[in-house]
């Protein structure tokens, strides 16, 4: 392998250093933020550590042939070292505004969706119950008069149908 090929392949593996530690970055304050449960903690953990790994085997497999030497992996930890020296803050900032974007859209939307669908959707159904009432007791009151009416009636003609 030529020195040019191992070069680019000692730039790759600091970003991609520098790449991991970002990642990781947003997923601790994200992690900070919603305070995950212990078991998916773990499990988010270990999904990370898998992709990384993968990604740095893969960056050495397409661009270095395969080939692995101990300074490729000093340099992807001198990447994330340099990410948290010189770029931390910057990440911490650009994912402070994230989260507010992201969290102002879902409130907006939350409140369109209240307003526009479920707030409608409440007033027509405390009217339906109003009408379901008012169908009831009309019912209701119709049967009574009707049963009582029956009931007069049935009574009257009693007296024509008495035994002598």
């Amino acid at each position: 392998m030529d020195f040019q090929t191992q070069y680019q392949i000692v730039w790759l593996m600091l970003l991609t250093g520098i790449f991991l530690s970002a990642v990781f970055e947003v997923y601790r304050h994200f992690h900070k933020r919603y305070k995950f449960r212990k078991l998916i903690l773990h499990f988010l953990d270990s999904c990370f550590w898998i992709m990384a790994a993968l990604l740095v085997f893969y960056v050495l497999y397409t661009r270095a042939s395969g080939e692995l030497r101990i300074y490729y992996f000093l340099f992807v930890i001198a990447g994330a070292i340099t990410h948290h020296l010189l770029l931390r803050q910057i990440t911490m900032n650009v994912t402070h505004v994230f989260i507010y974007i992201i969290s102002t859209i879902v409130r907006s939307v939350k409140s369109i969706v209240k307003i526009l669908i479920v707030n409608p959707l409440m007033f027509i159904l405390e009217i339906g119950k109003k009408i379901w009432n008012l169908i009831f007791l009309a019912i209701t009151a119709l049967v009574g008069v009707t049963l009582g009416v029956l009931h007069w009636i049935s009574s009257r003609c009693k007296i024509f149908f008495r035994k002598k």
